[in-house]
């Protein structure tokens, strides 16, 4: 019963960090919408409206990991997010002197690798927790 009780603490403590991280930054995204549009890669069409809809489907996502219901979808859906963000950090780190006004170039390349532990930490929320999860319903 106790390590029952302990995943439950550690999955609670993973929940607050990982949407408090992409609350914080969904709403950094409403409050410094030139830096996002900045880190666009210029293939993306209509910057402004895809960093406002990426800061939306940041918080919604973070809300979403707090109900149990929810929670499974929404890991999966930040999951695809964070990949698909993965290019603009990609960006960042090929072209470090365009972004130096924002951060180091060291920050740019520890960006890369973190992402997969961002990634890690979700998909121990997205995975089935036991056997029931995995099988399919009559």
């Amino acid at each position: 019963m106790k390590r029952e009780k302990l995943k439950k603490i550690i999955e609670l403590i993973l929940i607050g960090l990982l949407s408090s991280f992409f609350i914080f930054a969904g709403v950094w995204h409403f409050l410094d919408t030139q830096f996002f549009i900045d880190i666009t890669p210029p293939l993306v069409p209509y910057p402004e409206f895809v960093v406002y809809f990426t800061g939306i489907c940041e918080i919604a996502g973070a809300i979403g990991l707090w109900f149990t219901r929810l929670r499974r979808l929404s890991a999966w859906c930040l999951m695809a997010y964070t990949i698909a963000v993965y290019p603009a950090n990609i960006y960042m780190a090929m072209y470090p002197v365009h972004f130096a006004h924002y951060a180091s170039r060291a920050s740019l390349y520890i960006r890369l690798p973190f992402q997969f532990l961002i990634l890690y930490l979700l998909w121990q929320l997205a995975k089935p927790k036991n056997r029931r999860e995995h099988k399919k319903k009559p």
